[in-house]
């Protein structure tokens, strides 16, 4: 199975800097909690001084300590070594910027590194809730979250479907809408919350069993770290076609299938209900 695979071993210290950037960068966030001024980048997604800010803090924290390595961010499109480098950070200083704006609480930060091309470390930080989740695969086995200094394991839920529940975008879906999904996917019930990463961490711990991202658009840093620490917890990401997620591969960084986030045993099946359900382009 494909969580089982061997991992490349990382360093310690690569950790231990990407904890301590995460949760630095989360304290500029919360700093800046309740400015909603926001912008429009050429894609049309949002962006703030929060985002700036975490994004200052990770880059600056990452480069001093790791100058060879090559860093690519949501606000820092390119790295020219980043295809040559034996290392790449791929980060989201503020995933979730719509739910920060609209002060729900469900964003996070995001980082997470690639040897080559194989995802080897994975940190998402929920600054309002002071969760930390984080995997390296290579490092120590299983998926971890500290919460308020308390470290725990984490791992999906063994479920039928018929008892699962799906998690849906708020942003995108009203409870009644969210309720009708679920019922299509022969789900037990749905919730809805805000933030890619929050959605998936949610996965990740138990706390629900599948995310369907409905959209036809993600990036590389929107999935990198999360779905380390998913693999890492016993689940899998891939899109409606079921092919998992490439990273750090030339021409390749923005996802446009759709993504299916279940664990790994119930996955297949999800997929299935998926494929049966939506058109698939």
């Amino acid at each position: 199975m494909e969580n089982q695979r061997a991992h490349s071993p990382v360093p310690s210290r690569f950790l231990d800097v990407a904890l301590d950037a995460a949760v630095l960068a989360g304290k500029e966030i919360l700093g800046l909690h309740g400015d909603s001024a926001a912008e429009k980048k050429p894609d049309e997604s949002l962006i703030t001084w929060a985002d700036m800010a975490s994004d200052e803090v990770i880059s600056e924290r990452i480069k001093r300590s790791f100058p060879e390595h090559a860093l690519v961010s949501e606000e820092r499109y390119e790295d020219s070594r980043r295809f040559c480098a034996e290392y790449t950070w791929i980060v989201d200083p503020l995933d979730g910027t719509r739910d920060f704006v609209k002060q729900t609480g469900q964003f996070a930060v995001h980082i997470g590194l690639v040897c080559g091309t194989e995802p080897v470390l994975g940190v998402v930080y929920v600054p309002m809730t002071d969760s930390l989740y984080h995997a390296a695969p290579g490092l120590f086995a299983g998926a971890r979250k500290i919460c308020q200094g308390k470290s725990s394991e984490i791992h999906v839920n063994d479920c039928a479907l018929e008892d699962a529940v799906l998690i849906l975008s708020s942003n995108k879906f009203s409870k009644e809408d969210a309720d009708r999904a679920a019922q299509n996917f022969g789900m037990r019930r749905a919730w809805r919350s805000g933030g890619l990463g929050c959605k998936m961490m949610a996965v990740a711990e138990g706390t629900a069993d599948v995310y369907i991202y409905e959209r036809q658009k993600a990036h590389e840093w929107d999935t990198l770290a999360p779905d380390v620490i998913l693999r890492a917890a016993c689940g899998r990401l891939t899109d409606y076609f079921g092919n998992s997620l490439a990273y750090n591969v030339p021409r390749t960084g923005v996802f446009t299938r759709g993504l299916v986030c279940a664990p790994e045993q119930l996955h297949g099946e999800v997929l299935k209900k998926v494929q049966s359900v939506i058109p698939l382009k």
